[in-house]
C-alpha cells in the first residue's frame, strides 16, 4: 500500500533494508538518523539526537504499532514506511495527515514472547492524543533502563 510516497521515504526504506536497521530517518534526502536499537527506544533515540530535525522528516522502522505511530505524530514526522504496521498504527497516522507505506499490515503488535499484545501498545490502546502517548511511553521506558548493546548514527 502507497499512501505516503516521496523520495525521502524510500531513501528512509532503502536505508532500513539495506543496513540491517531497525530505523532510519531522512531529511531533505540526507539519512540524518539510524539505528540498530529495537523497540520504542529507537524513536526516543531519534528524538533526544535529532531534536526539531525530526518534524517533517520520512522515517522507517521495522515495527509500527499505535505506541510507535503516536510518537512519530508527537514528533511532526511527515511520512511513515513500517516493514510491518499494525492496523492501529496505519489509522493513527492517516488520522494525522502522515503518509504511510509499509510491507505488512498486522492487525496487532505482539510482544516478544509473540502471545500477548505489546505492552507498550496495550499502554496506549486508549489514547488518541500523541502527546498523552508520549508522556506515558517516556515513563515506561524510563523504568527500563536504557538499551543494552545498542548501536545508532546521527549525521
Amino acid at each position: 500500500m502507497d499512501v505516503g510516497s516521496s523520495d525521502d521515504l524510500s531513501a528512509a526504506e532503502e536505508a532500513l533494508k539495506g543496513g540491517a536497521l531497525t530505523i532510519a530517518v531522512v531529511k531533505g534526502g540526507k539519512l540524518i538518523f539510524s539505528a540498530k536499537v529495537p523497540g520504542l527506544r529507537a524513536i526516543f533515540m531519534a528524538a533526544r539526537a535529532l531534536g526539531g530535525e525530526l518534524a517533517g522528516s520520512s522515517v522507517a522502522d521495522k515495527v509500527v504499532g499505535r505506541a510507535a505511530a503516536l510518537l512519530y505524530a508527537h514528533h511532526g514526522a511527515r511520512a511513515v514506511f513500517g516493514s510491518t504496521m499494525s492496523e492501529g498504527g496505519a489509522a493513527i497516522l492517516r488520522d494525522k495527515g502522515i503518509g504511510i507505506r509499509f510491507d505488512a499490515l498486522v492487525p496487532s503488535i505482539r510482544g516478544r514472547d509473540g502471545v500477548h499484545a505489546c505492552p507498550f501498545e496495550r499502554a496506549v490502546r486508549n489514547i488518541r492524543d500523541p502527546g498523552e502517548a508520549f508522556r506515558v511511553l517516556s515513563r515506561m521506558l524510563a523504568m527500563n533502563g536504557p538499551p543494552a548493546d545498542s548501536q545508532f548514527s546521527a549525521s
